[in-house]
């Protein structure tokens, strides 16, 4: 258990490698004893790291400015705004965070630290700017995750992240928010009414970046560490060829956690990233059905949970199932295109919406035909 004092010495030093606080995560795994940290000299990094002479003349510099006083101080004022520290030694630290590659030295809390040990953890992420498809992907399988009483965590960032913590407050999920800015700064601005909303509904915000410090653009990919390190499964909804979502991905497949992608259609490049994700064996999730299946097998629960109504048009009245035949024609998704008038978006995501329904079902061949 880390006392008041090594907290402050742990702040301290998140202060003083803030500019790589990866670099501090690793020289803590080889000694976590923040003392002997806050008093290397210039020979210690020398020996126990490859850090460069400019790199450690920079830290020494960084560190004459700062006081294990001041922050036993700052951390005295930040437990009067309700934000709580966490490290390594601390029992309330998360056992999967922990034993991460590059572990958070410190972590700064608002809310609800408990569901930090909760027994299902699920982290939803994806572009910052989802097509309706995605968007309806990233609800309906949150909805799935309900009977599971499933913590949903993401970033907070615009886009799928952003639906992902909306659903889980629609679905009264709890959810945490990992945030690429301190604590104090949440970013984007727009988002920060909907953090305060998932404190005020008993959820959590986290950081590792000490609060007030000056937001830089190179945190925002390090955070997906800790996003993939606090959960056991990880979604991937919507990703470009170059998403920060693959990150996590990457990270989580590294660690051990099962990584899922939502395929999309081909003609998106919101779903270029998820799409190559399957190509090289990230499972794909092919239905809602399918999905509540894993659960089960995962996490335990209800084999009779049925399939949440979804969002998409009545099927008896459905225009894409009137142009079938009867249930032995098939047609092809040009010939539905064609049939139907809708835009190719619109399109894959209604015959993704009667696919998870069991409306339709894709034949070998790549044609569909009527269930």
């Amino acid at each position: 258990m880390c006392t008041i004092s090594t907290h402050a010495q742990l702040h301290a030093l998140q202060q003083m490698h803030i500019d790589d606080l990866p670099f501090l995560s690793r020289l803590y795994q080889k000694n976590p004893d923040p003392e002997i940290l806050w008093t290397m000299k210039r020979r210690d990094y020398q020996r126990v790291s490859k850090a460069t002479t400019k790199r450690i003349n920079r830290l020494l510099q960084q560190q004459t400015s700062i006081s294990i006083e001041d922050s036993k101080r700052i951390l005295s004022d930040f437990a009067a705004s309700r934000i709580t520290t966490l490290c390594p030694a601390d029992s309330a630290y998360p056992d999967t965070l922990r034993t991460i590659h590059e572990p958070p030295v410190l972590l700064y809390c608002r809310g609800n630290t408990e569901l930090l040990h909760s027994t299902v953890r699920i982290a939803v992420v994806g572009t910052r700017k989802p097509t309706t498809y995605g968007e309806t992907a990233a609800n309906d399988l949150i909805a799935t995750m309900r009977p599971f009483n499933s913590v949903i965590v993401s970033g907070l960032a615009l886009g799928i992240d952003a639906i992902a913590h909306r659903a889980a407050l629609k679905e009264t999920l709890p959810t945490i928010a990992v945030l690429g800015s301190p604590i104090t700064h949440i970013t984007p601005p727009r988002n920060t009414q909907l953090g305060e909303s998932i404190i005020e509904h008993d959820g959590l915000i986290i950081s590792e970046y000490p609060p007030n410090s000056r937001v830089r653009p190179e945190w925002f990919p390090l955070r997906n560490r800790i996003i993939a390190g606090l959960s056991q499964t990880i979604l991937i909804i919507e990703a470009a060829e170059k998403s920060g979502s693959l990150i996590t991905a990457r990270l989580g497949a590294e660690e051990n956690r099962d990584v899922f992608a939502v395929p999309g259609s081909i003609y998106s490049t919101q779903s270029a990233g998820t799409n190559q994700l399957i190509e090289f064996g990230t499972p794909p999730i092919s239905s809602l059905s399918q999905f509540i299946v894993y659960l089960n097998e995962r996490f335990g629960g209800d084999s009779d949970i049925h399939t949440p109504a979804l969002s998409a048009t009545p099927m008896a009245h459905h225009p894409i199932l009137a142009i079938f035949i009867d249930n032995a024609h098939t047609l092809s998704i040009e010939e539905i295109a064609e049939r139907t008038f809708y835009e190719s978006d619109a399109l894959f995501l209604e015959i993704s919406q009667l696919e998870i329904a069991g409306a339709i079902r894709m034949l070998p061949d790549g044609r569909f035909q009527k269930t």
